[in-house]
């Protein structure tokens, strides 16, 4: 009983960073990763980035921020690419 409650306030927990961090209506996918664990890609208004997890533990996480055109795949404006 005590581990499904644990469990359950660990769900609970990630719901929650994943609203803060993705905002409402953004999406979470998940994939097997090519080596270890399991890799997550998210997708909100404004933001866009991917979590791998080995073991239930989020050992790397990277996040950015991305104009609506960036995140629908069209490619940025000279100014957003600068000197590239």
């Amino acid at each position: 009983m005590a581990e499904l409650a644990a469990h359950t306030k660990k769900q609970k927990r990630h719901q929650g960073a994943r609203a803060y961090v993705v905002g409402p209506g953004g999406g979470e996918k998940s994939y097997e990763s090519v080596g270890m664990g399991s890799d997550f890609r998210y997708v909100g208004k404004k933001i866009i980035g991917s979590a791998l997890a080995v073991d239930g533990h989020v050992v790397h996480m990277a996040f950015f921020r991305a104009t609506e055109a960036e995140i629908a795949g069209n490619m940025a404006g000279i100014s957003r690419r600068g000197g590239l």
